[in-house]
């Protein structure tokens, strides 16, 4: 933080204006957003679970093999999504669905009359489950929750 403050200052202000479990991987807890994250010596600890017994040589040879079989999948993976002018990957485009089907339901309600950037959203009642009202401030990217 502190190089950051020498090189830029404003993006220090910035950062630390931001909650740290948000943008940084010692406050988050093990988790990053929601999301577990998976450490790379995971990853290739999993690669090395075919390749234990062999000698060095073959070893190396397998996780080399194997490591070059998933940036080639991938990357057919992603160009394929490049050209079907896919912007998101699919799972996260998928909870992003999701998310945007649920909303479809919530009511919409202009809180506040002088200003048009705040309002109320009731989401949708379903089997005893929702009914909850936010109070969104769209200018302050915040949101107040209660019942």
């Amino acid at each position: 933080m502190e190089m950051i403050k020498e090189i830029n200052s404003e993006a220090y202000v910035w950062l630390m204006k931001n909650d740290l479990d948000k943008w940084t991987l010692h406050m988050d807890g093990g988790r990053i957003w929601g999301m577990l994250t998976t450490n790379s010596s995971e990853s290739f600890n999993g690669l090395l679970k075919s390749a234990r017994g062999l000698p060095v040589t073959a070893m190396v040879r397998l996780t080399y093999n194997q490591i070059v079989n998933r940036f080639v999948t991938r990357s057919k993976f992603v160009n394929q999504l490049v050209q079907q002018k896919q912007q998101w990957m699919p799972k996260p485009f998928k909870i992003f669905e999701d998310n945007r089907k649920k909303s479809q339901r919530h009511k919409l309600i202009n809180y506040h009359q002088q200003r048009e950037n705040i309002f109320e959203v009731q989401t949708h009642m379903h089997h005893g489950r929702g009914g909850n009202k936010h109070i969104v401030n769209t200018s302050q990217g915040k949101c107040q929750c209660g019942k």
